[in-house]
Formats: structure tokens, sequence, C-alpha cells
């Protein structure tokens, strides 16, 4: 059976008998906490590794961490957490702080190398050494839904080596040593609005209604219900919005359509699809006087 985690020792001894050593190891959780993915940097948290050894007296010994694929599983060399309804987001773990050497394991090729811990005995009946688990979860991952996402790692025991070859290039099983750690995340809900100017340009006299439009696009994370609202501006009224300069005022309206149509644009609402980054929706906003013909006010208007 494949064990998913094991902490592997390759015992340098100088003298003794290796059945009277014991170490005991644990883990915390490598939490990512709660995140968005649908842009931004990666997410970078840490976990660490304690290993907790007894009766080594002044001996020296190597402990080698295999970290498997997890119960995720893996998508080329990065894991996998999963999530609802089967939805996975990529993250690795790393023994430095620049995530550039994976945490691998032997028994699964291409998720990094065997980190190897020192272990020096100070004489004292028990000597306890830490490592730092350094995880990334990488963005933009824009597909995935939002909801709970994990992987559970699990060891199957702690192995010893007795031979004198350095490193942790072979191993011999020691029973009874199991641990276990969860890394997880929480995908939030998230949308960005992005909304070009509105310019009319240019304009004399004002006998006729002048058109303009501009595209507002919304970008969410997967099925995700959003609500898109267009205040009144400043006149806080959106059945009665103006432009105003020097305490003078020029009334315009907004639209969701090309055309003219009964009723103000007040608001917009929808799902973002299974492919983020498409525009979700497109306003055409349409300038309009709704009062009789007046004289021009002075130029330089803003809503």
């Amino acid at each position: 059976m494949r064990w998913l985690l094991a902490i592997l020792f390759l015992l340098l001894l100088g003298g003794g008998t290796a059945q009277a050593q014991s170490c005991n190891v644990t883990s915390t959780d490598v939490d990512f906490g709660s995140v968005q993915l649908l842009t931004g940097a990666s997410v970078d948290v840490t976990g660490t590794l304690t290993i907790v050894c007894s009766n080594i007296g002044f001996q020296t010994a190597v402990a080698c961490p295999n970290i498997d694929t997890g119960t995720g599983g893996t998508s080329g060399t990065s894991r996998l957490l999963t999530g609802p309804s089967g939805s996975t987001l990529l993250f690795n773990l790393y023994s430095d702080a620049a995530r550039t050497n994976r945490w691998g394991s032997r028994s699964v090729a291409g998720l990094g190398s065997v980190i190897e811990v020192p272990i020096q005995g100070n004489g004292s009946a028990s000597a306890t050494f830490t490592r730092t688990i350094y995880g990334r979860l990488f963005s933009p991952q824009a597909t995935a839904s939002t909801g709970s996402y994990s992987s559970s790692f699990n060891s199957q025991g702690v192995r010893f080596d007795y031979d004198d070859a350095a490193g942790c290039s072979g191993e011999r099983p020691f029973p009874n040593r199991t641990y276990s750690f969860t890394v997880k995340a929480q995908l939030n809900p998230y949308c960005e609005v992005a909304v070009q100017n509105l310019e009319f340009g240019n304009r004399g006299l004002l006998t006729a209604a002048v058109d303009a439009s501009t595209t507002m696009s919304v970008n969410c994370t997967k099925d995700t219900a959003y609500s898109v609202s267009l205040s009144g501006g400043v006149s806080g009224n959106t059945a009665a919005r103006t432009m105003v300069r020097l305490g003078r005022s020029i009334g315009y309206q907004l639209y969701q359509w090309a055309a003219v149509r009964p009723g103000p644009a007040r608001g917009r609402t929808g799902r973002a699809p299974a492919q983020p980054g498409r525009t979700r929706s497109t306003a055409g906003f349409r300038l309009r006087r709704h009062r009789p013909p007046e004289p021009t006010p002075t130029p330089s208007w803003r809503p």
C-alpha cells in the first residue's frame, strides 16, 4: 500500500543500539485561509514540522521527510486541493522561503526532492528539531468554484536505516510512528468591475439630445451571483441625473440599451459563467435633456 507521507530517518550510529532511539513527528496544518484567486499574486503561508527524539545521546542522524501527493492528488509537478463539485486548486510545498525547492517524495517522481533534516544529539534525554514547510497557492485560478478546499496527508510510519550510507538513500521500517496534517483554503466570492469614462465630447448649443456610450465589464469567480448598481451621481436621484457647474445644471440619463427605453439605468444583475474574463454586461449610455429647450450654459460640465 503506497503511503502518502512518511518521515524517513537515516541513523549514522557511532555506537549503542538503534532500538534504544525514539523519535516522534508532528506537523501543523498549512492553512491558506480565505483567499480570492481571480486576480493578484499567489498566496504564501507556512507550516512547521517538529521532530522530538529521545535517547540519542550525542549521536548524529538525518531525518528524511517525504511528502507525497496528499488526498487531492497532483497535476504535473503541482499538488491539488479538492473542493466543491470536484473543483481543484493548484498549490505546492517547498523547503525554502523563496519557494524554489519543491518538497517532494522518492515514491512519486516529479514532486521534488526529499528534504534532509540534520539531527545532532546534545547528550540530553531528548532533543527537538523543527523545519518550516513553505506553502504557495497559485494565482490566478479564475475558473475554480467558491467554497472550501483541502488535501490531507497521513503517515504510514517512520523508517530507519542503520547503514552508514550518507543522506537519505535508503531506509528500513521502524513501526508505530504516525502523524498527519492538512492543507486547506477557503475560496471566497469576488468580482472586479471596470468602466471606461463616458465622454460627450465638445458640444455647442444643446438643441437636441446627444448620444454617447461606454462599456462596463464585470469579472467574477465562477458561479458568483452579482448585482451592479448605478447611483444618481451629484443629484442623488437616479430618475433625474444632472451635471453641474457654478450652480447651474444640465440633465442627462443613463440607459442599459443602445436605444432609449423607458426607465433609467439603476442596476444590473447576473451570474458569472464558467469562463471568467469575459464581459458580463455592456451598457449603452445616452444623454437626454429632461426639460424644454433652454439657453446653453457655460461649458465644462461634470457629472
